[in-house]
């Protein structure tokens, strides 16, 4: 099978011409478009977990999500949330607060010996 460089600058590898498209599928050097809805930004395929990682159309919690609130999107849209939705934080985080204060009474009243 006849042999060609690869067409994408810096890439070394040389194909058979049969499996250049194969090749360009996986090739670290081919140019695509970040996969997060909505950023329609283009970058080697070497780079796309770096870029993913401060995407700002990249998926992500709420900061409140250990205290229960599900709200989930992009970086842009959790900045709205968390303008938005601050009531809402107040009262996960007082329910929070309830709950480990009847947690602690629980456990002093196990704790304490009756005379």
């Amino acid at each position: 099978f006849a042999l060609a460089p690869c067409p994408n600058e810096g890439c070394d590898e040389q194909v058979s011409i049969r499996s250049i498209d194969k090749h360009k599928e996986q090739c670290l050097f081919e140019t695509v478009q970040c996969p997060n809805p909505g950023c329609s930004e283009f970058l080697l395929r070497t780079n796309v977990r770096a870029h993913q990682e401060q995407c700002p159309f990249r998926v992500v919690n709420c900061p409140f999500h250990k205290y229960g609130c599900t709200a989930q999107g992009s970086v842009t849209f959790i900045e709205d949330h968390l303008n938005t939705a601050t009531n809402d934080h107040l009262m996960l985080l007082f329910s929070m607060l309830e709950y480990q204060q009847q947690r602690h009474l629980q456990e002093k009243r196990i704790s304490c010996p009756k005379k």
